[in-house]
């Protein structure tokens, strides 16, 4: 098995959707980030989504969670976004506009 520098663990639950991320999240890996996320996350359901101290992060992950947003908002499905991110990567974020989203 390829070890991979992000890691992402989607499970689907019988009430709900969990998607855990973590590792590096940035441009080099969204397209197969998306594709990963477009595969296995059915919007028929809750999305818990999970940032679990990920080594790094950019805004092409940041709007990977917003289309996500997006997504479970069309199917009327409720997202709850959880993170757990180094504050260096916070003022990141925040530099960007998105802190209030991570709050």
């Amino acid at each position: 098995m390829e070890n991979k520098p992000y890691n992402i663990q989607i499970s689907d639950q019988q009430d709900k959707m969990i998607a855990h991320f973590s590792g590096n999240l940035v441009i080099n890996y969204i397209n197969e980030i998306v594709d990963i996320v477009k595969k296995e996350i059915s919007f028929s359901k809750p999305l818990d989504l999970i940032i679990d101290n990920p080594e790094s992060i950019d805004l092409t992950f940041i709007q990977l969670v917003l289309s996500i947003q997006k997504d479970s908002l069309e199917n009327n499905q409720d997202l709850s976004v959880t993170a757990n991110i180094k504050p260096e990567l916070k003022s990141v974020i925040a530099n960007a506009g998105f802190n209030q989203f991570f709050n």
